[in-house]
């Protein structure tokens, strides 16, 4: 099944697709500093920052900025099977008290595909110790997806494909019944999963983020913004999920006449976030 909207996902818990976004853009910011604005588009991570004592013990942002400079490299020199990002550390285990959380991602495996000679792909084999099935798996497979995007186009390859794997699938909710779930997963390995289907430029690209991060930070922060001025941002992707998050963050505050969009835009916002 091609999925030409995120709100087809039907194992989506849809109420924090802004979350998401905002999330997505942050992992990938180089001016990002922990702990961020996404916490606070979702009640439940601002109680947990409120027990890490203001700053989160762990953080996807800083670990893709620790990790991500040599992966670049080693996929631009050659072929390597080596370009893994680890997040799991042995600490999280020896100092188990320390840690009000632990990741449940455990490491991320880019792979070029040599199947196809001279073209070869880039893919993103995700392995995790844990997912929530209800209420992140879609998330998680969003923000994987937009992580390969942006390899992808940093060393000029074209893009694979996402394969991801738990150790461990759960599901707190008790809407969420056995039969139900069996019938949601039903297929799912035939599924396509395809979000924003839209092009980066590479040499712009982390200028990109890290100024549509600044106006998201500052329309999180309580700030009036306006949609992104043309020729700020030069990648569509970017653009387009920026725009999608700044609509929502003024709708919020009530503010519509600050944000005015087209009608077709508006009405792509609106259905994409279920308004």
């Amino acid at each position: 099944m091609r999925l030409d909207s995120l709100r087809a996902e039907p194992l989506s818990n849809k109420i924090y697709w802004v979350w998401a976004f905002v999330e997505g853009i942050e992992r990938l910011a180089k001016n990002y500093i922990n702990p961020g604005v996404a916490w606070k588009l979702r009640p439940n991570w601002k109680k947990k920052l409120g027990k890490e004592n203001g700053t989160f013990c762990y953080s996807y942002g800083d670990i893709y900025r620790g990790q991500l400079p040599i992966i670049l490299k080693t996929l631009k020199r050659s072929l390597e099977r080596e370009a893994i990002i680890s997040v799991w550390k042995p600490e999280y285990l020896e100092k188990r008290k320390k840690y009000q959380r632990v990741p449940c991602t455990l490491t991320l495996h880019f792979y070029k595909d040599e199947s196809i000679k001279h073209a070869p792909k880039l893919n993103l084999f995700v392995n995790m110790r844990s997912s929530d099935v209800p209420n992140l798996l879609s998330y998680d497979l969003f923000h994987h997806s937009l992580l390969l995007r942006y390899v992808a186009a940093k060393i000029g390859c074209p893009i694979g494909s996402l394969f991801f794997r738990a150790s461990h699938f759960y599901m707190h909710q008790k809407r969420w019944r056995h039969e139900k779930l069996e019938r949601e997963l039903a297929g799912m390995e035939d599924r396509i999963y395809t979000p924003f289907p839209m092009t980066v430029d590479p040499e712009k690209l982390d200028e990109d983020i890290s100024n549509a991060y600044c106006w998201i930070y500052r329309a999180i922060n309580g700030e009036d913004v306006i949609p992104i001025p043309e020729g700020l941002i030069y990648s569509p992707l970017i653009s387009h999920l920026t725009n999608c998050i700044l609509y929502k963050v003024q709708r919020r505050k009530g503010r519509k006449d600050l944000y005015k969009l087209d009608s077709s835009a508006r009405t792509h916002y609106e259905t994409l976030l279920k308004l």
